[in-house]
């Protein structure tokens, strides 16, 4: 399964072959994304099938959405426009099993869930009635199954939708003597069929496993000769091993001061080690040099005094990678960001997004001890609105190299993995396949495509340096490491 969101995603070169360069191969060009009222556009890459670019516009009075089925080289092979609800925004779009599936919401608690075959160029579309205005988030397709969890009024669940005929179930989740709002949802996979969902109940981890038809099946506590706190947890795997990464703390506030990292069999927690962001050695290498003396300061403080400094850092992390013998940890620090404006008297606070500070990366062995950690500062000029992933990770030979985007720069940093020290960083600006043609201004995603290819789109504003004209442009472009 491919989801996409608004990702940063990663190119990997062995140490050694040189500095590979990233070549324009193609790009199309189409009317600037808007809001709602006019062109919204969506880009999913299927590898070698190619992509799906899809848009929403509104033309005599009705909503329609159009799909575009290009090629590898960005030539348009098939198009196709459906009739949608008139209030219709994009929820979702997914590759799963060959197909394009998309969830378009609206502000009338329906939900419209639109199958694509590129094989038949068949377009098919289900209506679900969503029976409230929760809030849905870690989206995601399972075979034709739209799955979420949602939030309405304190009270967590797990929602199912058939892509087939819009039926739609949701799964309560109560637990005795706690209370729904110590009731949260941290993440969820699914495994054969079946959706595994790690379930934080008044301070206690569970495993509940949920079938599509919104049966509980179990409901296992993970950490019950566990002392610390589970604030956020992922299940990945890597190596055949099943493994849960999160934060935590040792008290039950409202706070994360460290990460952890353990293993798990037969749906157990068998080991797992536990990590204050101050044992980390480079976490706040991001700071300046006089905030990094100040945390210095009070961490030997507190130790002086048999204390542990506690910092507090929000952390989405990555599924484990593994070489085949180490694992490495990917996790990115974010919090919210709000704005106070004034106006005739009255005081009013918006949530604007959330800022992020850096990434860490760390080395484990097979029975979780650290190895190693290393911090990069994350510099993004436009906040995103879901908490995404913008960092993600791969190896080739002994090295990671981290790429994503900022503005109108493509940023890359080399990593060594035997010791983590960054071999190489460098950024390079956004072009176009004309030579005549100037990046201005990016609001750009990136996207791994297929083999060494991979996908820049957003809008941009793109000058030509021969007439000096501008022009705003939703711009797809293929580039090929070469």
């Amino acid at each position: 399964m491919k989801h996409l969101s608004f990702l940063f995603f990663v190119l990997v070169l062995a140490l050694g072959c040189g500095e590979a360069k990233a070549q324009v191969t193609a790009r199309i060009e189409l009317p600037s994304s808007s809001n709602i009222f006019g062109w919204v556009n969506q880009v999913l890459p299927m590898g070698r099938q190619g992509l799906v670019v899809e848009g929403l516009n509104n033309h005599d009075g009705n909503r329609y959405l159009k799909s575009v089925f290009c090629s590898t080289s960005l030539k348009q092979l098939y198009a196709d426009s459906v009739a949608v609800n008139k209030h219709a925004y994009f929820d979702g779009i997914f590759y799963e099993g060959r197909k394009c599936y998309t969830v378009l919401g609206s502000w009338i608690n329906e939900l419209q869930l639109v199958t694509y075959d590129p094989s038949t160029h068949k377009t098919t579309i289900a209506t679900s009635q969503y029976p409230h205005h929760g809030i849905k988030y870690d989206k995601t397709v399972l075979d034709h199954y739209f799955v979420f969890t949602s939030v309405y009024k304190k009270q967590h669940a797990v929602g199912i939708i058939d892509f087939k005929d819009g039926n739609t179930k949701l799964c309560d989740l109560k637990f005795e003597n706690v209370k729904d709002k110590d009731i949260d949802v941290l993440n969820y996979s699914m495994v054969n069929g079946v959706i595994h969902a790690l379930v934080n109940a008044g301070g206690e981890l569970y495993l509940m496993k949920i079938s599509t038809d919104g049966r509980i099946l179990s409901s296992d506590n993970l950490t019950t000769n566990i002392d610390e706190n589970i604030h956020s947890a992922k299940l990945s795997k890597a190596g055949g091993k099943t493994f849960i990464t999160g934060t935590f703390s040792v008290n039950k506030k409202n706070v994360s001061q460290g990460i952890y990292f353990g293993q798990m069999e037969n749906d157990r927690i068998t080991s797992v080690k536990f990590y204050n962001f101050t044992d980390l050695k480079n976490f706040y290498n991001y700071l300046s040099e006089g905030k990094q003396n100040e945390i210095a300061e009070k961490k030997a403080k507190a130790e002086k005094n048999d204390k542990v400094l506690v910092t507090s850092y929000n952390i989405k992390s990555h599924d484990v990678l593994t070489d085949g013998k180490y694992y490495y940890y990917l996790g990115e620090a974010f919090y919210p960001v709000t704005t106070t404006q004034v106006s005739m008297g009255a005081i009013n606070t918006f949530f604007s997004g959330f800022e992020y500070t850096h990434s860490v990366l760390a080395k484990f062995d097979g029975n979780g001890n650290l190895l190693w950690d290393q911090c990069f500062p994350l510099h993004v000029s436009d906040r995103p609105i879901f908490i995404n992933y913008l960092v993600s990770a791969s190896f080739v030979g002994n090295n990671i190299q981290l790429v994503y985007t900022d503005g109108n720069k493509l940023m890359k940093k080399l990593v060594a993995s035997s010791d983590g020290h960054e071999v190489r960083s460098s950024n390079a600006r956004l072009e176009t396949d004309s030579e005549d043609d100037k990046v201005k201004k990016s609001n750009s995603t990136n996207l791994p495509w297929y083999d060494n290819n991979f996908l820049v789109y957003g809008n941009q504003t793109v000058r030509n340096q021969q007439t000096g004209e501008s022009r705003k442009v939703f711009a797809i472009t293929k580039y090929t490491l070469k």
